[in-house]
């Protein structure tokens, strides 16, 4: 019997975790959500509805990681937090740093102990199938640091990398606006190179046809600039003829985090973000390690080579030199023998008699 438990337990490790061709060990069957939005988005809040999504729709009690050392309040109870070993009001104290370079610093130290927390997110593989890291509402200090890319990089070799873009949808009403968060989508898609979904957060607040008729036709936007006569305008109009095709072709998904709606439809794009991650993503992984380790094997066949040439360079060396003939050691050159010492020893005693004698005369 208790052999049959320790199968029983077993096996479902070994059906989530699959070592992939390439030598790379990713978890096919989990995939991480990055969640990214500007301050004010309702990043956070959609977060928590996410996460209860996934654990009432699909019995799913996903991982959540929080990388906001900044917030003080959370609606969700993260399984990961960078606020249990950093301190961030500390930070600002007493390295006198303000609010952004605080947060960098405390990513910073993060990713010190980013493989302890790669350990804990792989200890729930056979809990959880997804895995929702929210990051800090400062975007640029997470998608443009070195930290930002190291824990990205790390995440995506464990397991399929989803983006999940979150726009204030009121904010988006304004055309202006509207290519303001298209410019940075795309730098941010450009810049992390992942799948990325664009969340329109609060369909409940505006219209969300409007924006999505801008995102599909972009005639509809060049009209609605006709309503704006500025200098931004008509750089906007410029950026949407060059940035049309880009944006385009990425996922978008209207949801409400307050009401629930949408996230049927998340699901999907979620399902569909994964597939190109591994058709895509996943096989510039293998080339890139395959070509690393493919240069690693040609440096120690370089490194193995030169060896070899050396020591058979030594070993005829060692040949041609001849033997040095042994050296004709002989007493004499040693020291005095035994027998001259007896003879001076005679001579010194002789002399100190004659030495008394003519002091006594």
């Amino acid at each position: 019997m208790e052999e049959e438990k320790s199968q029983q337990t077993s096996t479902p490790q070994t059906e989530q975790t699959q070592k992939v061709p390439g030598g790379l060990n990713i978890n096919t069957e989990r995939v991480s959500l990055l969640t990214i939005g500007m301050a004010g988005s309702g990043k956070t809040t959609f977060v928590r509805s996410l996460v209860q999504y996934l654990l009432f729709s699909q019995q799913d009690p996903a991982y959540v990681l929080n990388l906001d050392p900044a917030v003080q309040f959370l609606p969700y109870t993260p399984n990961g937090d960078i606020r249990q070993t950093i301190d961030y009001k500390k930070l600002m104290k007493e390295h006198q740093l303000g609010p952004n370079g605080a947060i960098m610093t405390a990513l910073n130290l993060f990713c010190a102990q980013i493989d302890e927390t790669i350990n804990n997110i792989e200890a729930t593989s056979h809990t959880s199938k997804h895995v929702v890291v929210d990051t800090p509402g400062q975007i640029e200090v997470f998608t443009w640091s070195a930290s930002g890319s190291i824990i990205t990089q790390t995440l995506l070799t464990s397991m399929p990398t989803v983006l999940l873009y979150v726009l204030d949808l009121a904010r988006c009403q304004n055309p202006n606006s509207f290519m303001s968060n298209m410019m940075f989508c795309c730098s941010i898609f450009y810049k992390m190179k992942l799948p990325m979904i664009i969340v329109l957060n609060k369909e409940d607040a505006a219209d969300k046809e409007k924006v999505l008729g801008w995102i599909r036709d972009y005639q509809k936007l060049l009209e609605e600039f006709q309503n704006y006569d500025s200098y931004l305008s008509t750089f906007s109009k410029s950026m949407v003829l060059s940035l049309d095709e880009f944006y385009n072709q990425l996922r978008v998904v209207a949801v409400s985090s307050l009401k629930m709606t949408g996230f049927d439809q998340l699901k999907e794009a979620i399902a569909s973000a994964k597939q190109e991650f591994m058709d895509v993503q996943y096989k510039d992984l293998v080339k890139n390690y395959n070509r690393r380790m493919a240069e690693e094997q040609e440096k120690q066949q370089k490194e193995l080579k030169k060896f070899m040439k050396d020591y058979k360079k030594t070993e005829e060396q060692n040949k041609k030199k001849k033997p040095e003939a042994p050296l004709n050691v002989q007493v004499s050159h040693v020291g005095p023998t035994k027998s001259k010492k007896d003879d001076e020893e005679k001579e010194i005693k002789k002399a100190e008699e004659k030495i008394q004698k003519m002091n006594i005369e």
